[in-house]
């Protein structure tokens, strides 16, 4: 009978496993990290001009052995930081000789005197020779302690929200302004990337990770940068489909590609590197930080890599992602560490296109890693990417569309519009804008669940001025109706005329009032002027009510407005609308800290057209006392 027995002589790391009939074995095991001496080389341990190798996967799944030398170790660099070191390492390869530096080389490990010494990390932009820095192993496992402890195994981390003083007019004009949409999506690695590449030119730096497209057009890519100037100009990169083929056939090994798919579906999108260790179920991998994160719920998948393609700057690695296997658990400085097995939370989304004018529809199924930071991003391309399914749009166009956004523990954002002319623009607001504001809100975590958007794309410009407008008459008795007839100017199309009517209290005060005639920018305008109150948010619930009546605003409706004379206050959003004039004043003193807003009535009509409204007419009217 073979009777195993175990014991640790603490402080030490000296395990001794006491086998009956086979002697004594001591293996020298960091208790903390499990640093394996036998199985890993420390970073002391490593002299200039020791030979080594690599792997990494330079086409399809299989990892390919590199030759490599050590050149020095460096601590403490401004970009490695205090108490972190590096190993230099050249490469003695007659690929990396073209190559020089490549994204997606990421975590491939290296070996000395047959163990690993750890995960090629850190290059040189615009370097001439295939030199690297490689991250300790013993600093990569650290990671798993602080990926498996407490909350960080259900929670990912929220590092980012605007400020509450964003909210307090959620009706105006532009919800996000260049500055600002900027800074949300600047928290996704990729944009983040493609800014450090032009601040640092010549310093060292940890190597970009590729990012990979299948089925993402490079029109999508084209839109997008044309709204997110910072986006990676290698957005566009496509390759072939073979997700199917090598589905359930790849494991995720040492010096494999490990992907962080950010869309799964019927397109793809995703960042790829090297898997640096697999230890059971425990995957370790990049040597650096993906997203930054900390605490982490990315998914982690298995990739194929098509080729290198090699460039004057940096070169890359052209691959997909192939299956999500498993959750990146911790993102830090010196590794991203998942779990395979362990399911990721994802976004269903499901986007139907119809094109009218070609007698076509397609529906597109994916799923998009669920993030509150990069979602807005994700959703726009995912939506902007269909819509430009057949390669764009026609030179005249109108899109219809429809979008459902469901969130986590909040009613979801639904409604419907119209864009002319536009391009895909009015679209990339819709989505990253109000989602921005959502799921980065200061009061309450909240959560993108699920995404719809049905859209139906035609031929024809859907735009119309108003060419001229005039009132039935300009003076009026309380309770009558002020009739508007307008006639609109189609862009390329004949005339057409509408009316529409607004009626007047019985109890209007008699005087002089403004009809204002136009867009849905010009009501929200009004809307913002007559009430700001209803429109500043305090909490999560006043963002979705706000903006889902944003959003409920068509671009196709003609909107007829008048302001009533009498003024109230708002105490927050508290409506007092008749009071005296000592205790509006009273009320109304600027010292007090509670939120104090003048407001009027608004009377309004809207009428749907088939058009994108555009400008507005102003007319003057008087209210006489009936007789």
């Amino acid at each position: 009978m073979k009777a195993i027995g175990l014991m640790k002589i603490l402080g030490t790391g000296l395990v001794i496993i006491a086998v009956a009939g086979s002697g004594v074995l001591a293996v020298d095991i960091d208790s903390r990290t499990q640093f394996d001496r036998q199985r890993y080389i420390d970073i002391d341990q490593i002299k200039s001009g020791m030979r080594g190798y690599g792997l990494t996967v330079f086409q399809g799944t299989r990892p390919e052995r590199f030759e490599v030398v050590a050149v020095s170790v460096i601590r403490n660099t401004s970009h490695i930081g205090p108490k972190r070191g590096a190993i230099l390492i050249r490469c003695k390869d007659k690929r990396f000789d073209l190559a020089k530096g490549v994204q997606g080389v990421s975590g491939s490990p290296v070996f000395f005197d047959g163990r690993m010494a750890g995960a090629m990390a850190f290059g040189w932009k615009n370097g001439e020779e295939p030199l690297y820095g490689v991250t300790p192993i013993r600093e990569m496992l650290e990671v798993r302690h602080t990926g498996e402890t407490g909350k960080r195994k259900t929670e990912g981390a929220v590092k980012f929200s605007f400020d509450p003083s964003l909210y307090r007019g959620l009706m105006r004009d532009v919800l996000l302004e260049p500055d600002q949409t900027q800074k949300l999506v600047q928290g996704w690695m990729p944009i983040r990337q493609s800014v450090q590449e032009r601040e640092v030119a010549t310093g060292l730096t940890a190597l970009p990770l590729a990012l990979t497209v299948s089925g993402i057009n490079e029109q999508t890519a084209e839109r997008l940068r044309k709204w997110i100037p910072s986006l990676s100009a290698s957005m566009g990169t496509t390759s072939a489909d073979i997700t199917a083929e090598w589905t359930g056939k790849i494991e995720l090994e040492r010096g494999g590609t490990l992907t962080i798919p950010q869309i799964v579906g019927d397109f793809n999108l995703a960042v790829l590197g090297t898997v640096t260790e697999v230890v059971g179920d425990r995957v370790y991998g990049f040597g650096h930080a993906w997203n930054a994160d900390g605490a982490a719920l990315w998914p982690m998948g298995t990739g194929y890599v098509h080729t290198f393609v090699n460039l004057k700057t940096m070169s890359f690695k052209l691959g997909q992602p192939v299956e999500v296997v498993g959750t990146i658990q911790a993102d830090e400085a010196a590794a991203v560490y998942g779990q395979v097995g362990a399911q990721p939370p994802m976004v269903p989304a499901h986007i139907e296109v119809e094109w009218s004018h070609l007698d076509r529809r397609e529906n597109f199924k994916m799923r998009i890693a669920q993030n509150q930071r990069s979602d807005p991003l994700l959703a726009a391309i995912a939506g902007i990417n269909a819509v430009l399914y057949r390669g764009g749009l026609p030179w005249d166009h109108t899109i219809r569309y429809q979008i459902e956004m469901r969130l986590e523990g909040i009613p979801p954002l639904s409604f419907e519009n119209i864009s002319s002319q536009s391009d895909v623009l009015d679209i990339i607001g819709d989505l990253i804008e109000p989602l921005g504001l959502i799921l980065n809100n200061p009061w309450k975590e909240v959560k993108l669940t699920g995404m719809k958007m049905k859209a139906a794309i035609s031929d024809e410009a859907g735009v119309a001025r108003i060419k001229s407008a005039q009132l039935n008459q300009r003076i009026f008795q309380p309770g009558q109706t002020v009739i508007a007839s307008l006639v609109l100017q189609p862009l390329r199309r004949p005339t057409c005329g509408v009316r529409i009517g607004l009626a007047l209290p019985s109890d209007l005060p008699p005087g002089r009032y403004k009809i204002n005639l136009g867009s849905d920018l010009n009501y929200r305008r009004a809307l913002r002027d007559a009430q700001p109150h209803r429109y500043i948010a305090y909490d999560v619930d006043d963002i979705q009510r706000i903006l889902q009546e944003r959003l409920s605003l068509g671009r196709n409706g003609l909107y007829m407005t008048m302001l009533l004379p009498q003024k109230g206050l708002a105490i927050e959003q508290d409506e007092l609308p008749f009071l005296p004039g000592s205790r509006s004043m009273l009320l109304n003193d600027k010292s007090r800290k509670t939120a104090i807003t003048q407001f009027r009535p608004l009377l309004s009509n809207k009428i749907d057209t088939d058009y994108v409204i555009v400008g507005k007419q102003l007319f003057d009217i008087e209210v006489r006392e009936k007789y």
